[in-house]
């Protein structure tokens, strides 16, 4: 029977965030067990239409939903908050810089909450 975790919280957007509309949020999943070799996305959610004013802090939730982690692998989560409508990193874009570590061993681990900051 495949076990389902199901990861959950909020893009925390700033009161220093430059105002901006109909950005694309993406969420990743990744595992990053392995030390020299790319992180793997294990689940992906895009949230459309992301809209933000400056001087005003904003949460965007997010649910991500993902079958038999394994628990000795090590899993984070990854944010690219994309003003141009590319899955690439650009300049004015916003992505997530700290680690944020899931820990598949918790049935349902508590909301984070994910900061992120602009590409320049």
């Amino acid at each position: 029977m495949n076990k389902v975790h199901h990861i959950n919280g909020s893009l925390l957007l700033g009161e220093d965030v430059t105002s901006f509309s109909e950005a694309v949020a993406n969420v990743f999943l990744l595992d990053v067990s392995l030390v020299d070799a790319s992180s793997r996305v294990i689940a992906k959610q895009s949230i459309q239409g992301i809209s933000h004013m400056k001087g005003m802090k904003e949460y965007i939730r997010f649910d991500l939903n993902a079958e038999n982690l394994d628990k000795k692998n090590d899993y984070t989560i990854r944010v690219h908050i994309s003003l141009h409508d590319s899955d690439e990193v650009m300049v004015g874009d916003y992505i997530s810089t700290e680690s944020y570590s899931i820990f598949p061993a918790e049935n349902n681990p508590a909301p984070i909450t994910v900061t992120v900051h602009e590409v320049g």
